[in-house]
Formats: C-alpha cells, structure tokens, sequence
C-alpha cells in the first residue's frame, strides 16, 4: 500500500508543484518571522518568552491546518477562494490551537518527567521513562495524521481524534513506515520541496487510501485491501518511476 500512496502523493505533488513551492515558502517565512518573535520577546522578558512559546506554535499550527485544507481542495480540483478561507479558519483555528497547547504541555512535561526519572536512578524511575517515551511516541503518530484529518472533519475534534487513533493504534506497522518516510523527506526539504505541503499531501493520501475499509459499508469492510485498493492498482498500473520523476514523457 506503501507504494500506491507514494505514486499517488509524488503525482499530485507534481500536478500542482508551483503552488506548493510558494505555499512552503510563505509558510517557511510565517514560521521564522513567529519564532524571532518569540525570542525577541523571550529577551525582554523569560516569563513571556516562554508563553509566546505556545502562541507561536498556536498561530503556525492554525496557519498550517490552513494551509493543509486548501492543498486538499487543489489537488482534488475543487474551487477555492476567500470564502473557504474563512471557511477553513472557522473550522480549525480551535482545534489547531488546542492541539498546539496539548503538544507544547504535553512535552514540557515529559521532559521535565524524563528528568527526573533520570535522576531517581531505581527502578521506578526507569519504568516512569519507558511510559513517557510510550505516550510521546503515540502522541507523534497521532499528530501525524492530525492536520490531514481536521479540515476533512470540519473541524470536528472527537471525529479527528478518532479517526488518528484509529489509524495509529489500528495500523501501527503502515503508520511508523509513512513516519520514517515523512523523516526522510524532511531534510530533502531544504530546498523548498517537497516541504510541508508535499509532506502534508502524502499524509492525506495514506488517510484516505487507510480509512476506506472504516469509512465503508459492511462489504467494504470484509474486503482486503487488495480489493479495496483494485481502482487505485489499475490506474497507477501504467506509471513508473520514471513517469513520476519526468512527468513531461509520454
């Protein structure tokens, strides 16, 4: 499945590669225009700095949940405008702002456990690390599919929520591959591709692609993903690597 959904995201990454160049610039210079921020405000004042932290990450993930939903209306050619901005920013500036404090709390948090877990040195200690790393880590798969998910839930967190979990927990083995590999597209991002709109693109193909036996009636369900996946098998069947790198070829 791995394979569908890399052709799928590296086409579509393709299709629309100018908007995403500008999108992942505009977004990049958003992100470093909110952290000098942050520290300048952090120089005047400690206490301050460190709030501004959960402002800035506040601010960038409802920029970023954005800018996720308006990629997922352009490569699925639907129209978009002023009205689902503001569509988009009423849906998810809420959830994105909640998720942006829980993170910033909930790492601050393990870090100072981590700490002190370390610290102790015994045996509790060791155990009480173990089940923070174990919480961080399903907190990152969680978050993986978050902003793929939330404009495609209207903004409905218990919906979110849900539907990460369920493809977190349900499908661990899909879930640390797409991980690894969106870790491996990071640093290839230097360069402005594919950049959090690339990334963010195949995040929303894997949750598609995964979610159909879940979303699906009775039938679809006793299907394996073989025969789920038969149109997407069909229509990719034609395309190559090199297709994919030089999409001008015949």
């Amino acid at each position: 499945m791995i394979g569908i959904v890399l052709k799928r995201s590296a086409l579509s990454l393709w299709e629309n590669i100018f908007v995403v160049f500008l999108g992942n610039i505009l977004f990049s210079i958003a992100s470093i225009l909110a952290v000098f921020g942050a520290i300048w405000i952090g120089v005047q004042n400690v206490i301050l700095g460190v709030a501004s932290l959960g402002v800035v990450a506040a601010i960038l993930a409802v920029i970023f949940a954005i800018y996720a939903g308006l990629l997922r209306d352009i490569v699925r050619r639907e129209e978009i405008g002023l009205g689902r901005f503001l569509t988009l920013l009423a849906q998810v500036w809420l959830p994105a702002t909640l998720w942006a404090f829980s993170s910033v709390g909930l790492v601050s948090f393990l870090v100072l456990g981590a700490t002190a877990a370390r610290s102790s040195g015994d045996a509790l200690g060791g155990a009480a690390l173990l089940v923070a790393i174990w919480v961080l880590a399903v907190w990152v798969q969680v978050s993986l599919f978050f902003f793929a998910l939330i404009s495609r839930n209207r903004g409905d967190i218990s919906a979110t929520l849900k539907s990460c979990l369920l493809l977190a927990l349900h499908n661990p083995g899909f879930s640390l591959v797409l991980l690894i590999v969106v870790l491996l597209l990071v640093p290839l991002s230097i360069t402005g591709l594919p950049g959090p709109g690339g990334i963010m693109i195949l995040v929303d193909h894997a949750a598609e692609l995964r979610l159909r036996r879940y979303i699906g009636t009775g039938d679809a369900r006793s299907q394996d993903w073989d025969a789920l996946l038969a149109s997407e098998r069909h229509s990719l069947s034609n395309v190559s690597l090199l297709n994919i790198l030089l999409p001008w070829r015949p």
